[in-house]
């Protein structure tokens, strides 16, 4: 099954959620380990965190194969690990644009524009973040004396190193440092800046 056709089930539940849901999330990258969480129905609430995860997995629609090898290559451990940790943030999302963006930075893993450890570091970041601030990020790709409390939350995120990002001139600045960069750069490249198709929904 394709990441299109989970979605297409997930915003269009049967009436009988559990046995629907369940079967299709085996066949897709991650589906498995969320699925094996559950070993009898599926209520609303799990519904809406399955909705989050299709949400999660819609960057990469496509690249089912990429996804799988990329999986494969990581031991048993390694996977469960990777999957609880990954259903852990999805559950404590408050929005589907969150999760959409932890897909995307997963996208990033999988086409190893970033390595594992800084997935895991920018996943946990944006589970931590308010999404709106967000949007402020290429402000900072240089040097700025833009003091937003968006810029406040960068600091207290790691996204910048401290008041000054590292550069003093006559003043105090402000820079996003190598992770800042990252996520600003994955967050680019997947057109999400100036886009907020998912956050009208939530």
């Amino acid at each position: 099954m394709t990441i299109d056709k989970l979605n297409e089930i997930i915003e269009s539940p049967p009436a009988e959620l559990g046995t629907t849901i369940l079967d299709s999330l085996t066949s897709v990258p991650l589906g498995g380990i969320v699925a094996a969480t559950y070993k009898v129905g599926v209520g609303i609430a799990d519904y809406y965190l399955f909705r989050k995860f299709a949400h999660f997995l819609e960057p990469m629609s496509g690249m089912e194969k990429e996804v799988d090898d990329y999986i494969a290559k990581l031991s048993p451990h390694d996977q469960n690990k990777l999957g609880e940790y990954m259903l852990s943030l999805l559950s404590k999302a408050e929005s589907s644009e969150k999760t959409q963006i932890m897909g995307m930075i997963l996208k990033a893993a999988v086409k190893k524009e970033v390595d594992e450890m800084m997935m895991l570091r920018l996943v946990s970041i944006v589970g931590r973040s308010f999404v709106p601030d967000l949007k402020e990020l290429p402000k900072f790709k240089e040097a700025s004396e833009d003091f937003t409390i968006a810029a406040n939350e960068f600091v207290n995120l790691g996204l910048i190193d401290n008041e000054t990002g590292g550069l003093w001139k006559d003043r105090p600045t402000l820079e996003l440092n190598d992770v800042g960069k990252t996520l600003c750069g994955i967050l680019e490249r997947g057109a999400w800046f100036g886009s907020s198709k998912i956050a009208a929904e939530n």
